[in-house]
């Protein structure tokens, strides 16, 4: 049966590598190539393409989704409220219609308050991708200038500097790639650190086992798929969390144990391979049913099939 092109990927279909010429043609890509579920395509050996979960996603499968899911159902409820198109599209739908997903999306997408705290992330991470002294500075809206400065203190307290961002890399061991925020030199030791970001709501387990995943992972060349180590004085059993808070001005760096993180990573990626492999599952089959005797008497009947069922052997 052909797959539809909302449906999520099956994990445990073969992988489906795509001929490296029909991405890269005769240009180099921007941007690491992806499938139509935005998984990326990673280079193989013989030279084909092969899907990878994405860090974020693999990860994900630690934090419930309870606290994100309420939030959007709030903003969606007030969306669709205060807004009279697609209040009426709505009432028209049934439940199961595929285009009341789309409605919903519609809904998140004209929540202001959505959108701001999205694009103030995005603009956050932006800003934070190079050092104060960066040109890039001087555009800072003077409402998020307290945020990205707060960042700015932190490092300096820490004696923290940034040397590195946004790489893209690929973990062979569980399978995944994405961007690692950055590397950042600690200066009184010469070591290495691997950190990420979060402007919204932080979820320990989960930034835990992203940036095991990222401080074990390579970096990776698109255009050749070359591997290479992330750095030579990286500190694999110290991570960096670091929360900026968003509109608050304030920033907290949060010491991450590289060993409890790479525990939280291996179990991250089993609960992702299983339930991404429910809707396969090959443990679950029909209850086995008597025959039922087409003469004799019931009630007899019933008892020895009572007895049957309770019989602890075969003898």
């Amino acid at each position: 049966m052909p797959r539809n092109q909302s449906d999520p990927p099956d994990p445990f279909a073969a992988p489906v590598k795509v001929a490296r010429a029909a991405i890269y043609d005769d240009e180099v890509p921007a941007e690491v190539p992806r499938d139509r579920w935005r998984r990326p395509l990673i280079l193989q050996p013989d030279d084909s393409l092969a899907p990878y979960t994405r860090v974020s996603t693999a990860c994900g499968a630690l934090d419930s989704g309870h606290g994100l899911g309420i939030w959007k159902l709030r903003h969606a409820a007030l969306s669709i409220a205060r807004h009279e198109d697609i209040a009426a599209m709505v009432a028209g739908l049934e439940y199961g219609d595929p285009a009341l997903d789309e409605l919903l999306e519609q809904a998140c997408d004209r929540s202001a308050a959505m959108v701001e705290a999205r694009h103030w992330g995005t603009a956050v991470h932006t800003f934070t991708e190079a050092g104060p002294d960066h040109p890039r500075r001087e555009y800072v809206p003077e409402r998020m200038r307290a945020d990205v400065d707060s960042y700015d203190r932190a490092l300096e307290r820490a004696g923290l500097e940034l040397i590195e961002s946004e790489l893209f890399v690929v973990n062979e061991r569980w399978r995944v790639a994405g961007t690692l925020d950055g590397l950042y030199l600690e200066k009184h030791s010469g070591l290495v650190i691997v950190a990420d970001k979060k402007t919204g709501a932080l979820h320990p387990n989960a930034l835990a086992a992203q940036l095991a995943m990222y401080a074990a992972a390579q970096r990776y060349d698109p255009v050749t798929g070359a591997r290479s180590p992330l750095h030579p004085d990286l500190d694999p059993e110290r991570l960096l969390g670091i929360e900026i808070v968003r509109g608050e001005g304030r920033t907290h760096l949060h010491r991450i144990d590289g060993f409890q993180a790479g525990k939280l990573a291996s179990l991250a990626s089993r609960v992702h391979a299983v339930r991404a492999a429910e809707r396969r599952q090959t443990f679950m089959t029909a209850w086995e049913e008597l025959p039922v005797p087409e003469t004799g008497d019931p009630v007899l009947l019933t008892a020895l099939q009572a007895s049957i069922y309770a019989a602890r052997s075969p003898a």
